[in-house]
């Protein structure tokens, strides 16, 4: 059967596909290293700002030794402190560099060190931040506006959980939410946020910020698989599977990765099959939205409820990747269950998808399930 017709039916697949070795990726390791660089740089005044922090660990997580195969580790994004999820990389980064160019535009970046979180705050208020969400980048994006002394309006698509919302809302951040998808939610926060010379959108299909703050994980990563023992090779590579809705944290983190371990890692997207937006738009030729073909209803993997992919990453993704696999709801639902019952850790549906897709090439030696969704289950 053709794979559009797979699609447009629903049906689960995997999509080998041959990488593109001569694309200039735009972006370097030193981005990333900036990026990092800036979170030691803030570190201080996130500890100030949330209690719940015990030194770094806001952006670092650890690479879990599972129980679920010889090999497989599991990268614990989803005990990431104060947003539980990957998206705290992306979104506080992005939020930080927001603060730094408000501080360079009030002649103050250069007394950064001076500043107290108050004199910070102080300076924030006058500026309001946006951005669109099916949740986890909303929660980062709000929670840490707020902490910094922003305004913080969260444009919610249908698909977000009602636990996001009322954390949100209990830090002070305006949700709005939208009885429509995801592409909706994030033109009605262009249009808001162009309504505000004050406030600035957050936009997670073009953002670099957002892209390079998920990179900066490569230099943790890189270390935790040293220290683990694997020594990836180009016979013997590292295997990373990534659950992909829009593809902004999925791509920041295999642009790291390939930039790192060359032709040493094998790298895959997963999606649901209600959205598969990143290998529609590679079948297709270009980005695309499934709702053309006929797809983007309900899915339990509501973090990767995205129509349309990133107009930033889907430009680079055949250079990034070697695959693509969808999934449907009974099967992640199958996944959830199995990581929760066997490794005790708790996790989102749209997390639990990785553990698909390695199963599905037989369970590869050094392999790396990206756990990108939240652990707190509400």
């Amino acid at each position: 059967m053709d794979i559009l017709d797979k699609l447009k039916n629903r049906e689960e697949i995997y999509y080998p596909i041959e990488r593109n070795r001569n694309t200039d990726l735009r972006f370097t390791l030193y981005d990333a290293f900036l990026a990092k660089k800036r979170f030691e740089r803030f570190a201080p005044l996130f500890m100030e700002a949330f209690e719940e922090i015990n030194g770094p660990c806001y952006y670092k997580s650890d690479l879990y030794k599972s129980k679920l195969g010889a090999d497989v580790y599991l990268k614990l994004d989803s005990e990431l402190k104060v947003a539980h999820s990957v998206k705290a990389r992306g979104g506080f980064n992005e939020v930080m560099v927001k603060v730094e160019d408000v501080l360079k535009e009030n002649g103050m970046l250069d007394k950064f060190d001076e500043l107290s979180l108050n004199d910070i705050r102080k300076i924030m208020a006058a500026y309001t931040i946006e951005v669109s969400s099916t949740g986890n980048l909303g929660l980062s994006i709000g929670l840490c506006a707020k902490a910094f002394g922003f305004k913080a309006k969260v444009h919610m698509s249908r698909d977000a959980k009602d636990w996001k919302k009322k954390l949100l809302r209990e830090v002070g951040a305006e949700v709005i939410e939208y009885d429509s998808d995801y592409t909706y939610a994030v033109k009605m926060g262009r249009l808001s946020a162009e309504q505000n010379h004050m406030s600035y959108f957050v936009d997670d299909e073009m953002s670099e910020k957002l892209f390079l703050g998920y990179a900066a994980s490569i230099f943790e990563v890189a270390e935790q698989v040293a220290s683990s023992g694997l020594i990836p090779s180009d016979d013997e590579p590292l295997h990373v599977f990534l659950p992909c809705g829009v593809g902004g944290a999925p791509g920041g983190i295999a642009f790291a990765l390939r930039s790192f371990f060359k032709d040493s890692v094998r790298i895959y997207f997963v999606e649901p099959t209600e959205y598969p937006c990143m290998l529609y738009s590679f079948v297709h030729g270009e980005a695309a939205s499934v709702n053309d073909i006929g797809l983007g209803g309900k899915t339990i993997a509501d973090g990767l409820a995205c129509s349309a992919p990133s107009k930033l990453v889907f430009p680079i993704v055949d250079s990034l990747i070697d695959g693509f696999f969808s999934f449907n709801d009974e099967s992640i639902l199958r996944a959830k269950k199995d990581i929760e019952e066997i490794d005790e850790k708790v996790v989102e549906a749209s997390s639990a998808a990785a553990l698909l897709a390695y199963e599905k090439i037989n369970r590869p030696k050094n392999s790396i399930l990206w756990i990108t969704g939240s652990n707190v289950d509400k």
